[in-house]
């Protein structure tokens, strides 16, 4: 398990929205923390545009222009255009990240965890800005992927 000091979800795309599956949470004092079965908006923040990132583009680019971007904090992505590339360079890149956009003193990395016949899902990670600064950013990145990694090489 990614061993960066923050709360870790495992998530799915379950229709507009994104569904917690399991979280294992930070052992700080103060943490973010949801239980499994929180439903999350599919358009906030990194977790949203890694698991557009597994979908069609043109259905992700539908689901957009139907749903519309709601603005969450000043920090959050109203623009379809740019929303949209944000969702292409975290397909690219294998991660996205959230810097304030959906709740105000919180960030998120995201990585895609793409199975055969399964639903869009993805890992992520999430602290306050207090901890999980710049370098620590870096960290977590690199540890999301090689979660990733190593869970999808698991035998099944």
């Amino acid at each position: 398990m990614v061993k960066v000091g923050e709360t870790v979800f495992l998530g799915v795309l379950n229709g507009d929205h994104v569904t917690i599956v399991d979280t294992v949470e930070s052992r700080n004092e103060m943490k973010i923390t949801s239980p499994p079965g929180t439903r999350l908006p599919l358009l906030a923040g990194a977790t949203g545009r890694v698991l557009l990132s597994q979908i069609d583009k043109e259905k992700s680019r539908e689901m957009v222009q139907k749903k519309g971007l709601v603005r969450f904090t000043s920090k959050t992505v109203t623009d379809q255009k740019q929303f949209l590339r944000e969702i292409e360079k975290a397909k690219g890149q294998g991660y996205a990240m959230d810097d304030e956009e959906y709740i105000p003193g919180v960030r998120a990395v995201a990585a895609p965890l793409v199975f055969p016949s399964s639903p869009p899902a993805a890992l992520w990670v999430v602290g306050f800005t207090s901890t999980l600064d710049d370098q620590k950013v870096k960290t977590v990145i690199r540890e999301v992927q090689e979660t990733v990694r190593e869970i999808k090489e698991f035998p099944r």
